[in-house]
């Protein structure tokens, strides 16, 4: 997936919007929506889900995901 795709989409699924530079304040729905997500976008990328919990940035999220995002 492109990166400018992988960010609209981590935008929808937040309902806010979301840049490179985003900070991001994660509460337990929006975990859920992530999970969610992943299971729509990436099927056969197992991710643990404390490493979403761990996430604070838009890059903690880019490295979840690796090369996946192109």
């Amino acid at each position: 997936m492109k990166e400018k795709d992988f960010i609209r989409i981590l935008s929808e699924t937040l309902d806010r919007k979301i840049n490179k530079k985003s900070n991001l304040e994660l509460d337990s729905l929006d975990i859920l929506k992530v999970v969610e997500m992943n299971n729509l976008y990436f099927k056969k990328l197992k991710i643990n889900g404390s490493r979403i919990v761990n996430c604070k940035t838009y890059n903690d999220f880019r490295k979840i995901y690796g090369k996946e995002i192109s």
